[in-house]
């Protein structure tokens, strides 16, 4: 994705901000912030718990989107998991319809963002990842370097949608 915004493919793509954040001459503006979530089927035994930390998770499966698909994702996640002391079995998943099966399932846990509809799901059972280092966060980027004069226009027409429709956290 970033490499369509380089060459000018792209003028606009809409992605999660720790894909976007510190890539060379990108810019963004946030479309929905968002926070992730441990997610996992409620008849999981760790599903019985009031307040989920990542280190609880340790002797878990995770099912998580393969790197072909996100690289940033997985390797956050997996980073994450040393940070807390441990590295997780891990499950891929090709799709996010496979990933959301598999935990439906339950063949393991995953991470996901407020965005995906899984954890509204009356079979699972979702905890706030608290002190993620990332943010998971709906952005529009750009290339500074593309001229293109519908850019800011459009970034101008998407800010002033989200402040009349009660998006006033940008």
């Amino acid at each position: 994705l970033q490499g369509k915004l380089y060459n000018n493919q792209l003028d606009i793509a809409f992605s999660t901000l720790f894909s976007m954040k510190d890539r060379e001459y990108l810019l963004y503006n946030y479309v929905e912030h968002s926070v992730d979530y441990i997610l996992m089927h409620k008849n999981h035994p760790l599903a019985k718990k009031k307040t989920l930390s990542l280190a609880d998770c340790r002797d878990e499966t995770f099912i998580l989107i393969s790197p072909e698909d996100c690289p940033e994702s997985s390797s956050y996640i997996i980073q994450e998991c040393h940070e807390n002391g441990f590295y997780p079995h891990i499950i891929y998943a090709h799709t996010l319809y496979d990933l959301m099966l598999n935990v439906e399932t339950g063949r393991g846990i995953t991470i996901l963002d407020t965005r995906n509809m899984l954890r509204l799901n009356p079979y699972i059972k979702s905890f706030p990842l608290i002190q993620s280092r990332w943010d998971p966060s709906l952005v529009a980027a750009w290339n500074q370097a593309n001229y293109n004069p519908v850019i800011p226009v459009f970034m101008n027409r998407l800010d002033k949608y989200s402040r009349n429709h009660g998006r006033t956290d940008f």
